[in-house]
Formats: C-alpha cells, structure tokens, sequence
C-alpha cells in the first residue's frame, strides 16, 4: 500500500496484526502489516481468506473498533498455498 498512515504517528520497526479492510462496508481480515523503515508504504499480508481487493482501493486497519491507519492498494499478489 502507499501513502500509508497511521494514526498514532508511531511507526513499528516490527510487522504487527491486525484487522484489515478492503472497499466500503467491507468485512475485516486478519493480516500481518510490514513498514518499511523510510515509511510511507507498507506490505498486508492476510493471514486468513483476505477480501478481493484492487489496486487504487483504500486498505484501511483496525483493532478492535480502533483505526490504526491505512492507505491506497498499489498492487495485489496472491499466494497460493502448496498441498501437504
């Protein structure tokens, strides 16, 4: 994501969790959030079935009914999961 934000101004060496929300109204997804240490962009890394996202979507963070952030879509990967 870029223009990442949060809301605190506190910017966390170390990836955190929290909930993640894709598009207006949408359900919150369990993620892990990397920043980089320059700020400004971030990785979201679902740790469950993420939404359907797009770039140019908002990606906004949450604990609890907290916001703690957010910023714009850049780019999407999906990863898929190797069988046992």
């Amino acid at each position: 994501a870029d223009g990442f934000t949060l809301i605190s101004g506190d910017w966390p060496a170390t990836a955190f969790e929290a909930d993640a929300v894709v598009r207006y109204r949408g359900a919150p997804s369990p993620a892990s959030i990397t920043l980089p240490p320059a700020g400004a962009g971030a990785t979201v890394a679902f740790t469950g079935d993420g939404p359907i996202a797009s770039p140019g979507q908002a990606i906004v963070l949450y604990r609890g009914d907290e916001v703690l952030g957010g910023g714009t879509i850049r780019g999407v990967t999906t990863v898929a999961e190797s069988a046992p």
